[in-house]
């Protein structure tokens, strides 16, 4: 699979507790996905744990689209829930989301942010990207 760089929103990052996404997205003039913007393309986030995540404790992940005017420095801008409290045991290298972004009001900066509840993890690393392709099969 190809990727293009300038929609890497995370690339194999290690998720111990809550964070911000190592790059945010500059998405210049898309506002709302395939409203009146014309592409004739879906847009889809895509999420991949590339290293399995591991803990001490039982902690779940939440992953959320955050998108505002300025650079997102935490959850406060979420648009879109990608994951919603998934169990350590459903965190195995392979595992994969995908969600269309249609119609979703993007602002010019996009990421995400990486919630861990009930405790941190101590291992695991995750890729999200932006494509006109879904990569899972479980599209929602």
């Amino acid at each position: 699979m190809i990727l293009d760089q300038d929609l890497i929103i995370s690339d194999d990052q290690a998720v111990t507790g809550d964070a911000i996404s190592t790059n945010i997205v500059q998405i210049d003039g898309l506002g709302d996905v395939m409203g009146a913007t014309g592409l004739e393309e879906d847009l889809y986030i895509n999420v991949q744990v590339t290293t399995t995540m591991g803990s001490g404790g039982a902690p779940t992940l939440d992953i959320d689209l955050v998108s505002h005017s300025a650079a997102p420095t935490d959850g406060a801008y979420s648009i879109l829930k990608i994951l919603d409290d998934v169990g350590l045991g459903s965190l195995v290298q392979g595992y994969a989301v995908s969600r269309s972004l249609r119609g979703l009001p993007l602002k010019e900066y996009t990421g995400v942010y990486f919630l861990t509840n009930t405790a941190d993890f101590t291992a695991g690393k995750i890729r999200v990207w932006i494509s006109t392709v879904p990569f899972a099969t479980n599209l929602s």
